[in-house]
């Protein structure tokens, strides 16, 4: 009778096969005593899934990427329900960087657009900022799994507009999101976290001297783009990459500190001749220049402007 049961609820949709359920589901399925339906999880699964960390395949991308992701992790756990964590920021990267340059990835957090960035890329070079300690070191194991150790460098320090060290407040795994780690404490909220020391640099100083041309820049520091954009101008301005970042006003003590940075970046942008696109949350097929002086919550697109066209009197 159960099984008759089962066998309506699957031809009604109500159960849905494993092969047709997101990742998360599925792990949580084997994690369930024996159902004694081989349709809703596979046994031989279940033998083998028996810790907390799975190994997922970005999806989207012709070359396969590996991620050691940790279901505890809010971002790790979309890389395993979706296949991807905000697949438009690494689509954007994908468009603007180019061979022989570097890219530089300021808030790395596991290296979800960098390594996936280095297996499509290869002849890029990428520079990872990381200040969380764990975060780093996850980050490295996924270099090692996908062996783009040779393009992939990490700097365990914070950019900013100053060289030095300041206080970092590190989100714990198991606390929450620990992609909300940050150098501002009032971006944080009520979320518990714990204040660590870390190394803060700055990108002009880091790169101003290298050979290489930085093609593409980006930026997810939880309320502290600002600082980190004034302490790559110089850098912006002589090798103008695209710069990718985002802009959340929520992580802002309050409406008037939110909308002072906004018109600081969109001054920056507008002195070094750039347009700012807001990227729609429908993706990389829509974007509008950005309106300052409104709610801003997403993902930005900064382009280099190309020089004026010569105004010519047509042809009579």
């Amino acid at each position: 009778m159960f099984n008759r049961i089962k066998k309506v609820l699957y031809k009604l949709g109500a159960l849905k096969t494993y092969e047709h359920i997101d990742r998360m589901r599925y792990l949580r399925r084997l994690r369930k005593p024996d159902t004694g339906d081989w349709r809703y999880a596979s046994a031989d699964d279940a033998a083998q899934f028996v810790g907390g960390e799975v190994v997922v395949r970005w999806s989207g991308i012709p070359v396969p990427v590996l991620f050691y992701c940790d279901p505890g992790s809010l971002i790790e756990r979309d890389i395993i329900k979706h296949g991807a964590f905000r697949p438009a920021i690494l689509e954007l990267l994908g468009w603007y960087a180019r061979p022989e340059t570097l890219v530089l990835d300021v808030g790395a957090n596991v290296g979800v657009y960098a390594v996936a960035l280095a297996r499509m890329e290869p002849e890029v070079q990428i520079h990872c900022f990381e200040p969380n300690p764990d975060m780093a070191a996850r980050l490295e194991r996924n270099v090692r799994l996908n062996r783009v150790h040779d393009s992939v460098h990490i700097h365990a320090a914070a950019a900013s507009d100053v060289a030095g060290r300041t206080t970092f407040h590190v989100v714990p795994r198991g606390g929450g999101n620990q992609g909300l780690s940050a150098l501002r404490k009032d971006a944080l909220g009520q979320t518990p976290s714990a204040p660590i020391e870390v190394e803060t640099v700055t990108l002009d100083e880091t790169f101003l001297a290298q050979e290489r041309t930085v093609s593409a820049i980006k930026i997810d520091v939880q309320g502290s783009e600002l600082d980190v954009l004034n302490g790559a101008r110089r850098l912006i301005e002589r090798d103008r990459p695209v710069v990718v970042f985002e802009h959340e006003d929520a992580l802002h003590p309050d409406a008037s500190d939110a909308l002072a940075r906004k018109r600081a970046i969109g001054a920056l942008f507008a002195a070094l001749d750039y347009e700012v696109l807001y990227v729609s949350r429908r993706g990389t097929d829509l974007f509008a220049p950005v309106a300052w002086e409104r709610a801003l919550n997403g993902d930005l697109l900064a382009l280099p402007l190309g020089p004026r066209p010569t105004c010519t009197r047509p042809p009579r």
